[in-house]
């Protein structure tokens, strides 16, 4: 059995040698009965190949010999079941693996059983490319914008300065890796969230691009793809002045009215005005306002002090408003708004408004008369044709048409007269605040002004109001009511209309010869200072180019120019006077005095000064001013002779009409109280009524020359009349009780008619029948300040020249050290004037400006001056001292005319009782529980909350 073992043995390794295949095949066969199957044989498509980014593959496996299903193996990707597809007819079963969204490079193969497919590769086509992006903005701090996110196809940014932008890449494969170069040169790489995606951050701080350098594991080059990078500016904020509206006067107390609005998309920050007195001047900053919120709208109403300016009569500055925005990025953006112009008039120029504003103010009056004169007729025909019945017909509702035209013409009418008062009220203010014109032309323009308002009587105003509640109400019959009286009251309103029209006139006129006195007493003045720069020595000009005669020469020719002016506006006054008056002759003496011998003295003082002959120049100057005090003298006594003149004739008939009228009384208490037969009296009362409409007539002629005498004159004569007349009728008529009584209401309106004359012969009057009043007199602080600031105008005109010289001089003179220490002592005595003003006026220390501030500057002034130091900085100074105390001035001139301090007659005022309390609110349960609820819903601290619950309860708790 052994060598049977062995030989067997033998064989099988010599048939293992001869034929290894078969043997090999065998012995599987034998150790697997299954591998005994059929052949198995696989075959795959499509093998290697190349696809687009992104598409799918269908990869086919045929299987011969066996009806198991294969496996797809390839790296990277997700495992593919296999789905059967057919089965052939030489017995091959397809099956089919479907490959999607490829993004990649990569190999696979096939396997079933013991048999496998060769290896075969898939390759994506093209470069990669960007086929989504993802942006989130991160807008700077200073916009507090949201974080805004969107997506795109491209990559380009564009968002406000500053911001940052994160991006979100989605390419069309995978990737090894992705840089950026951006805008600025610099490199970054971004990092994957997927092979696919990729993040990184943009800064939106400057115009360029970036490039995205995207590197596949396979490829050696990377594709590149470049993107706009577009920062937005943030917009500059918007501005809108509503106050001022145009160029403004400086207005009292240098405090000017602004009202500004602002707004910014992201946020506001400042609000500045900037002002400056010469183009070649750089802007001061004031801050108005300053927004901590950062607010994206604002509207600022305030005032503004316009101090600092230290602006002077006849000089101008300009100012404007600029807004700020909030931009920390790229530096604040500004608005800025028009210029205006802030000027303090001189006196040329506010005479020539008030009388354009006069001119306005006389001009609506003369239409209004025209208009009221129409209305008076339609009244008239309205009033003949009264309808004959109440029922409704087209002619009744035609009248009514014509009604409402009238009540609306009248309306018009009064609003006309409305615009002048206060046109001629807007007069009296600013000539009060410069002393324009004197007190008694001062008092003519305030009684002229309270005759604007008793143009519309009362009554004539209480008919309007009725009508106007008639025609709303839609009742003919009260409308038709009130037309009688609207019709009485008509005429008297057209009578005081004409009369202020004529007082008006003759207003102007006074004003207009007292405003060329002033003009000529200022260029005298002015012709003052440039005679005392005539003396100062030469100094080195600030104007580049300009030599300093060659500055003194053409100030002198403006002052010639001036002086030319004045003279034709003088001779333009007299020819539109009354021919032959007193008045004509001395502005025609006038104006040749300013035209042959002052303009011609000042235009021969500019050509000296022109050649440097400064002693001629000065000569000539002084021929000038002594010229141009003539002609103010002329002018002036021409104003006091014509006012003289109208103010004794006028008291004269004022008291001659008085004295008619207490004898008129006087007789008629006598009638009244006599035992004469009731004919005798009614003769006696109807001759008492002629005299008294003689006086009346006379006081209606005087009316028409001053507008001293009030519309209640005319009404309480009037009264006096029809009660004379009344009672002498019922005494003829033999009603002695009737006729009794109503002679006695006509004394008694005689005896207002006298009253209301004697008020007016005070206001006539220089000096009131009972005297001045005690106590402070009136215009004492005005005149003080007035001498302050032409002291301090001297002072400063001395520095100036002070000054001058020094930048000439290496060094201090002993003469120059005791001038500054004159200059000093006399700034002293003026700060001492001041307090002493400002002490006086303690109770109205509002109206003085800041005169604190005043102070502390002229101390400060008088220090440096003893001190000897510079004196550029004290000049700045001097001109704010002087332009507080002009405007001082202002105030205490205007602080007469306010409302609050004109008199005016009491009024009985009537008000309704409140009505009766609900009985609700007395129901002290219902009242307490609402208190409770309403406590309970109040916020207060938390560390309090415990006590006040607690106190509640008990008080809830303890109620009724």
């Amino acid at each position: 059995p052994a060598l049977a073992a062995v030989a067997s043995l033998v064989l099988l390794v010599a048939l293992g040698l001869a034929w290894p295949q078969r043997t090999t095949r065998s012995w599987n066969t034998l150790w697997s009965p299954a591998a005994a199957a059929p052949e198995l044989r696989l075959q795959v498509e499509p093998g290697s190949v190349t696809v687009s980014p992104g598409a799918s593959l269908a990869v086919r496996a045929r299987v011969w010999g066996s009806d198991q299903a294969p496996r797809l193996i390839a790296d990277g990707l997700r495992a593919a079941t296999a789905t059967t597809e057919s089965v052939e007819p030489g017995g091959a079963h397809v099956w089919r693996f479907d490959l999607s969204q490829l993004t990649r490079a990569t190999e696979y193969r096939v396997r079933i059983a013991h048999v496998e497919s060769p290896r075969y590769r898939i390759g994506i086509g093209g470069d990669a490319t960007p086929v989504g992006f993802r942006i989130e903005y991160r807008a700077p701090a200073y916009a507090r914008l949201p974080i805004q996110s969107g997506a795109a196809a491209r990559g380009d940014l564009s968002a406000l300065r500053g911001s940052r932008a994160s991006v979100e890449v989605t390419f069309d494969r995978d990737l090894e890796a992705l840089e950026v170069q951006l805008p600025d040169g610099k490199r970054a790489r971004w990092s994957a969230s997927t092979p696919r995606r990729w993040r990184g951050e943009v800064a939106i701080d400057r115009e360029g691009d970036y490039e995205l350098a995207a590197r596949l594991a396979t490829a050696t080059e990377s594709s590149r793809h470049r993107y706009r990078v577009t920062p937005l500016a943030d917009a500059p904020p918007l501005i809108s002045v509503r106050v001022p509206e145009t160029d403004v006067d400086l207005p009292s107390g240098q405090q000017v009215p602004v009202d500004v609005m602002a707004e910014d998309d992201l946020g506001l920050s400042e609000l500045k005005l900037q002002f400056r007195k010469r183009d070649d001047q750089p802007w001061s900053d004031v801050p108005l306002a300053r927004f901590a919120a950062r607010p994206r709208e604002a509207a600022i109403a305030s005032r503004w002090d316009a101090a600092p300016v230290a602006l002077l009569p006849g000089e101008i500055a300009t100012f404007r408003f600029v807004v700020f925005d909030d931009n920390t990025v790229s530096g604040r953006g500004m608005a800025t708004s028009r210029s205006f112009e802030l000027r303090f008039p001189s006196l040329a120029e506010l005479y020539e408004k008030v009388d354009d504003r006069q001119h306005d103010a006389q001009t609506t009056l003369e239409k209004a008369a025209e208009q009221a004169r129409e209305l008076q007729k339609s009244l008239d025909k309205l009033a003949r044709q009264a309808p004959r019945t109440a029922m409704p017909t087209p002619q009744t509702q035609a009248r009514a048409e014509e009604l409402k035209s009238a009540l609306q013409s009248q309306q018009e009418i009064a609003r006309k007269i409305d615009d002048a008062a206060q046109s001629l009220q807007q007069t009296l203010e600013q000539s009060a605040e410069r002393k324009a014109f004197d007190d008694q032309l001062m008092r003519k323009m305030r009684e002229l002004q309270e005759l604007m308002k008793e143009i519309q009587s009362n009554e004539f105003k209480d008919a309007m109001k009725r009508m106007q509640q008639a025609l709303e109400q839609q009742d003919p019959s009260r409308l038709e009511s009130q037309l009688p009286k609207m019709r009485q009251e008509h005429p008297d309103m057209l009578k005081n209309l004409q009369r202020t029209i004529d007082l008006l006139k003759q207003l102007r006129e006074e004003e207009r010869l007292q405003a060329l006195a002033q003009r000529a007493d200022e260029l005298k003045q002015r012709q003052d200072a440039l005679n005392r720069e005539f003396e100062s020595p030469k100094s080195a000009s600030k104007d580049a180019g300009k030599s300093p005669d060659q500055k003194l020469a053409e100030e002198q020719t403006e002052r010639a120019e001036d002086s030319q002016k004045l003279a034709e506006d003088v001779k333009k006054a007299a020819a539109e006077s009354e021919p032959d008056s007193q008045s004509e002759e001395a502005m025609s003496d006038a104006a040749a005095e300013l035209s042959e011998n002052a303009a011609s003295s000042q235009t021969s003082a500019s050509q000296s000064a022109s050649k440097g002959d400064r002693k001629s120049a000065q000569s000539q100057g002084k021929q000038a001013s002594q010229s141009l005090q003539k002609a103010s003298d002329r002018l002036q006594k021409a104003v006091q002779d014509l006012q003289k003149q109208d103010e004794d004739l006028d008291l004269a008939a004022v008291r001659r009409a008085a004295q008619d009228l207490v004898a008129l009384q006087r007789s008629a208490d006598a009638s009244l109280e006599s035992e004469q037969s009731p004919s005798a009296t009614s003769d006696q009362m109807t001759d008492l009524a002629e005299g008294a409409e003689r006086v009346a007539d006379s006081l209606s002629q005087l009316a028409a020359r001053t507008p001293m005498l009030s519309p209640s004159l005319q009404k309480s004569l009037g009264r006096a009349i029809k009660g004379l007349q009344q009672s002498g009728r019922e005494m003829a008529g033999g009603q002695s009780g009737r006729g009794q009584e109503s002679g006695r209401q006509a004394t008694r309106a005689l005896n207002e008619a006298v009253l209301e004359l004697r008020e007016s012969e005070s206001s006539m009057c220089n000096q009131p029948g009972n005297g001045p009043p005690q106590g402070k007199k009136s215009g004492g602080s005005p005149k003080k300040l007035g001498e302050v600031g032409q002291r301090q105008s001297e002072i400063n005109r001395e520095t100036r020249s002070l000054a001058q010289r020094l930048t000439e001089q290496a060094r201090l003179s002993a003469g120059d050290q005791a001038e500054m220490r004159r200059l000093a002592d006399e700034q002293a005595r003026l700060r001492e004037a001041v307090e002493s003003i400002q002490n006086e006026e303690k109770r109205e220390q509002q109206l003085l400006g800041r005169l604190d501030q005043t102070q502390r500057e002229m101390k400060e002034v008088e220090e440096a001056l003893e001190s000897g130091q510079p004196l550029g900085d004290i000049e700045s100074k001097q001109t704010r001292i002087l332009s507080r105390l002009l405007d001082a001035q202002r105030s205490v001139n205007r602080r007469d005319f306010e409302p609050q301090r004109e008199s005016r007659p009491g009024e009985e005022s009537s008000r309704p009782s409140p009505a009766a309390l609900s009985p609700e609110l007395l129901r002290q349960t219902d009242r307490l529980r609402n208190d409770l609820l309403k406590a309970e819903s109040d916020r207060y601290p938390a560390q309090y909350r415990a006590f006040i619950e607690s106190y509640l309860k008990r008080l809830n708790g303890g109620g009724r």
